[in-house]
């Protein structure tokens, strides 16, 4: 979630019902909350959690660093639990109708903890795969098993959020329908 920046974007731009949010920082989920009270959006449109994605519950051990490239590999003193998208869909009770995800390395890992969901919702996926070997090689891959007979398009493309960095590749993946 950094600091609800992507959130912000789309709860004053597509309208979503609301929008559920995970970040591993602490201090970026203080700022995220400050962002949307200065930005007047209601607190029943957004949920920021302070707990990180992965392929299943467990906790790990960050530097809250409160910066955009805080993850599970800067090792710390703070102790961040974990979830799996899927667990947190079910318990609650949501329609999931878009995902992105930028967890700064851990995307296949993410992208293992959210099969049920696209199964049962087919979303929309906005999925990074710029940080690592593994992410760039392996989700699309994994994700094409997981869409099979789902009707997916898949499309893989480099964005430039900002002038001055050198962009992002990103995998797109939709129902066709929305072609």
């Amino acid at each position: 979630a950094y600091i609800g920046d992507t959130a912000l974007v789309y709860l004053k731009h597509y309208n979503p019902k609301r929008v559920h949010s995970f970040e591993l920082s602490g201090k970026n989920c203080e700022h995220y909350k400050k962002i949307m009270k200065d930005n007047n959006i209601s607190s029943d449109r957004f949920v920021i959690n302070h707990i990180g994605l992965s392929d299943r519950r467990k906790s790990v051990e960050i530097d809250d660093c409160g910066t955009q490239s805080t993850s599970i590999h800067s090792s710390g003193v703070e102790v961040v639990q974990l979830t799996d998208i899927d667990s947190y869909v079910l318990e609650h009770q949501l329609n999931v109708g878009f995902i992105k995800a930028d967890v700064e390395g851990e995307g296949l890992l993410c992208a293992h903890g959210m099969v049920e969901t696209i199964k049962r919702n087919r979303p929309v996926l906005c999925l990074s795969i710029y940080h690592n070997p593994e992410e760039f090689w392996e989700i699309k891959p994994f994700l094409d098993n997981v869409i099979v007979g789902l009707n997916y398009k898949v499309v893989i493309e480099k964005h430039i959020p900002f002038p001055q960095r050198q962009g992002e590749v990103v995998l797109f993946a939709y129902p066709m329908e929305l072609d």
